[in-house]
């Protein structure tokens, strides 16, 4: 069955993904980004999606890994672990940022950060990538921190911008 997911594209993405203009453009950047909430249970389901796997960079956040757990563990087929920003539990937090072979040696990690806010018991965490012109950045916001009023949330926009005026995805 995962060999047939392999093959079976996401149907409201496949118009996109077979577009002419984006297999044909060198230049062109697939990006994606997924809450997997607990990477090591759904490494497969990963392996298995052919959007995600498609993907030349791939971000996966709420991975709940520690230190303990090795990156030939998490390999992925045609990608290579760029960054790794593990939670203090294995019960929550976490991310990963993989590229594939071909686009790895063009990203830079410029910061990795993990963001704790007293107030609500809660946190941000960040990679910033720099990607030949385009600079990235992956985020997740913990729910309870997602959930505090337009104040707190006007805190964490003016904790990730920066003066160069950095996209954030």
């Amino acid at each position: 069955e995962i060999d047939r997911l392999k093959t079976v594209p996401y149907k409201f993405i496949k118009p996109y993904l077979n577009d002419s203009v984006f297999k044909n453009c060198p230049k062109e950047l697939k990006v994606s980004y997924l809450n997997s909430n607990g990477l090591l249970s759904k490494l497969e389901d990963v392996r298995a999606d052919f959007n995600l796997m498609r993907s030349d960079i791939l971000c996966l956040s709420e991975t709940k890994l520690n230190c303990s757990v090795s990156n030939k563990n998490l390999k992925l087929d045609t990608f290579e672990i760029c960054s790794r920003l593990d939670g203090e539990k294995q019960s929550s937090g976490g991310m990963i940022v993989y590229a594939k072979h071909r686009v790895c040696p063009y990203v830079n990690v410029i910061e990795k950060r993990c963001k704790k806010y007293k107030e609500s018991e809660s946190y941000m965490e960040q990679i910033k990538l720099n990607y030949e012109d385009v600079k990235l950045s992956f985020v997740y916001i913990h729910p309870n921190l997602a959930k505090k009023a337009s104040e707190s949330l006007k805190k964490i926009t003016e904790d990730l911008a920066d003066s160069a005026g950095t996209h954030f995805i």
